[in-house]
């Protein structure tokens, strides 16, 4: 068979011209090769494996093969399908089915000239088991060596190997844990602040090497909510919420939510669920939840923080505002989240400031610090406007001290100014400066420095 054009081909990882003139046909190929011609090119993932071609026998190094198998195990059968085959992947179709009463899906798609199908209770899972089938039938190695069927492949599968005296004897201790799925720990994931708890289910699925990807069932209620029935192998979460997509993600975190979450009415349940169902340990989903909730927050005030965070968990947030009875000129404001109430006293512009950073101290866990050279009892816009009285006064009083009493002044023994005497928690400060108010700015501003940890420039703050 003649061509008039030259097909680029895959050879030892160097794109050559294949010759002008075939001795093949498409229907002679068999598994791994691939049609260059009319079909997706299958390259192979693993730069430093080398395939059986033309039909020379070349062995693999068991290095070589547990890197590959490393490789494979951090990718699903539908994410290598898509790698391999991606312009079959563009064509995929999928159609619902009515399956013993049930909603199915059924994804179908044409490789090779062969059509292949796969069926699921979802359109992800009818999508990774149409790519089971596919890789099964062309690249069956490749296939075995996916870490969410390694122990499944490892029972029923017979492994062909090039070299046949390998082949007989037992795998190296490496290979058996690369192999053995079940008893590895699971290894933290990147980008955990940026993935749903959907996904990070999913991960988790993956990583243990379980078998079963996890199942959504959604189901409309009769009050207009949605209930979402998860399933990982024969254990089982429900959740309710308002909408599909908020009631997936909580039935996911009921499989791995963190110990933040577990003073909800389902806490229960939460932690039941983190240990029996995917067996996994409560402080790596302590980092990742600490690391999408800090996430999300970027960028944002501690009243809009608090906000966020606590509609993304479906807790209700209260603020009452009044007048301080106690500290005259004073706001007082009660912060309520969930079954926790918080208090704060100040101006009326920080109050809702102070009592959120209290309740994402106490509920997330985040300090809500403003800046490297200030404290958060003060607003940054506070430092350029306000004197170190003013800012000394608002401390206090928010934290619920008693102001601070300036004794006296004096000059200065060198003649060139006054001194300032003030008192505070049993400790005397002085300020020094050209004038009796300068002096006692210095003063305050000697309190804040050294008490609260606070910094702010006198020349910036003297009023004329």
């Amino acid at each position: 068979m003649e061509n008039s054009s030259n097909a680029p081909y895959f050879s030892d990882q160097q794109l050559v011209d294949f010759p002008v003139c075939y001795d093949w046909y498409p229907d002679q190929l068999q598994p791994p090769y691939v049609n260059p011609l009319d079909y997706d090119a299958y390259v192979d993932t693993y730069p430093l494996g080398k395939r059986q071609m033309e039909g020379e026998s070349i062995p693999v190094e068991g290095l070589e093969i547990k890197r590959k198998r490393e490789n494979l195990a951090k990718k699903t059968p539908f994410m290598y399908f898509s790698e391999v085959f991606p312009k079959s992947a563009k064509q995929l179709t999928i159609q619902p089915i009515c399956d013993e009463g049930n909603l199915a899906y059924v994804s179908s798609v044409m490789v090779m000239g062969e059509v292949f199908q796969g069926k699921g209770r979802s359109k992800q899972t009818s999508k990774h088991s149409m790519a089971e089938n596919v890789l099964a039938r062309f690249l069956p190695e490749d296939f075995k060596c996916l870490s969410r069927l390694c122990d499944e492949a490892g029972s029923n599968v017979t492994t062909t190997s090039v070299n046949e005296e390998s082949s007989e004897q037992p795998p190296s201790e490496a290979e058996q844990e690369t192999l053995t799925s079940k008893g590895r720990d699971l290894l933290p994931s990147n980008g955990l602040g940026n993935k749903p708890p959907c996904q990070l289910v999913l991960e988790l699925c993956q990583r243990n090497g379980s078998g079963t990807l996890p199942i959504f069932e959604l189901t409309k209620l009769d009050d207009g909510k949605v209930s979402c029935k998860l399933t990982i192998g024969e254990d089982s979460v429900e959740a309710v919420s308002d909408g599909r997509k908020r009631a997936k993600n909580l039935a996911a975190e009921k499989v791995h939510h963190l110990q933040s979450l577990l003073h909800c009415a389902l806490g229960a349940l939460f932690k039941q669920a983190l240990l029996e169902l995917l067996k996994v340990e409560p402080l790596w989903l302590e980092k990742c939840e600490g690391e999408r909730n800090k996430a999300a927050i970027v960028g944002l005030t501690a009243p809009n923080a608090l906000l966020k965070l606590c509609g993304q968990k479906r807790i209700p947030v209260k603020f009452t505002v009044e007048k301080s009875s106690d500290h005259p000129g004073q706001m007082k404001v009660v912060c309520q989240v969930g079954d926790d109430t918080f208090e704060a006293v100040g101006t009326k512009r920080k109050v809702r400031t102070l009592a959120s950073m209290k309740a994402l101290k106490e509920v997330f866990h985040i300090d809500y610090d403003v800046s490297d050279n200030s404290s958060p009892l003060v607003m940054p816009k506070d430092l350029q406007t306000k004197t170190p009285c003013q800012l000394l006064n608002e401390v206090l009083v928010s934290q619920g001290l008693t102001p601070v009493e300036y004794t006296g002044f004096e000059v200065d023994p060198s003649g060139q100014g006054f001194r300032a005497y003030a008192k505070f928690d049993d400790e005397d400060y002085v300020g020094c400066g050209p004038s009796k108010k300068r002096a006692k700015q210095e003063a305050a501003h000697s309190i804040l420095l050294n008490v609260f940890n606070i910094f702010c420039p006198v020349e910036k703050k003297e009023v004329i």
